[in-house]
């Protein structure tokens, strides 16, 4: 047991592998250029289609052998304009990880309308319902239940973190790394659907300067175990200590 009590899950083949759960869209493959396929799981998300370039990332540095897509901050963004957000998290609940690292940041557009904040995760290049954004804030996880629901928790810049986003109706919470998931009211997303998933802008093109190693889907609520085991895959998988 590692200090503090808590079990330690180390991906090593067997102990825990996210692909046994019921994902919805998981990209992971080592990256090396556009199309991005993505990863089959215990759901659908090996048949939920490839993110395509506008403008194709360059391959990043290589994380533990294994390639992020690197963003540029101005150009570069991967999309899967065929499924929107009801393919990936229902109306009602959902989950999203992405494990990603920042090269720089800019200034948040403010609280209420962070949805114009650059983009990391957009579900819905349409009307966004629900995205992950940056700033120099850090990360935040919106949902628009008939306003904008915003959580930011802070990140550093130049170091690789994971998020963790999770929403059922009642709650959007928001946890980076090993941080406690902060927590906000909100009701189900309300519309929404209208367009498809971006990675790496937002869905009025404000585009990440910065590396994605990962993104992963579900269309439930995961619960704090699964974060747990998730973030000690990850950390396992990119040799990491988040």
């Amino acid at each position: 047991m590692p200090l503090g009590g808590s079990p330690l899950f180390i991906y090593d083949g067997g102990v825990f592998d996210p692909a046994t759960l019921s994902l919805t869209g998981w990209w992971r493959a080592s990256y090396t250029g556009a199309p991005w396929a993505p990863t089959a799981s215990a759901g659908s998300s090996g048949a939920n289609g490839d993110l395509v370039i506008g403008t194709a990332p360059a391959n990043g540095t290589a994380q533990n052998s294994l390639t992020p897509a690197d963003f540029n901050g101005t150009t570069h963004d991967l999309v899967n304009a065929n499924d929107c957000l009801t393919t990936f998290g229902s109306f009602a609940a959902g989950t999203c990880w992405i494990v990603f690292l920042a090269d720089s940041s800019v200034a948040s557009v403010g609280a209420g309308v962070r949805v114009e904040d650059t983009g990391i995760v957009v579900q819905d290049t349409g009307a966004t319902g629900w995205g992950i954004t940056h700033s120099d804030d850090g990360v935040c996880a919106l949902l628009y239940d008939g306003a904008y629901q915003e959580v930011v928790v802070a990140a550093s810049n130049g170091d690789y973190h994971m998020a963790f986003v999770r929403w059922d109706s009642t709650l959007i919470e928001l946890g980076v790394d090993s941080g406690a998931m902060s927590t906000l009211a909100a009701g189900a997303v309300d519309g929404g659907s209208a367009g498809g998933l971006a990675v790496g802008r937002n869905y009025s093109a404000a585009f990440f300067d910065g590396r994605i190693l990962e993104v992963g889907f579900t269309d439930t609520a995961l619960t704090d175990a699964d974060r747990v085991n998730i973030r000690s895959y990850v950390n396992s998988r990119y040799a990491l200590a988040l």
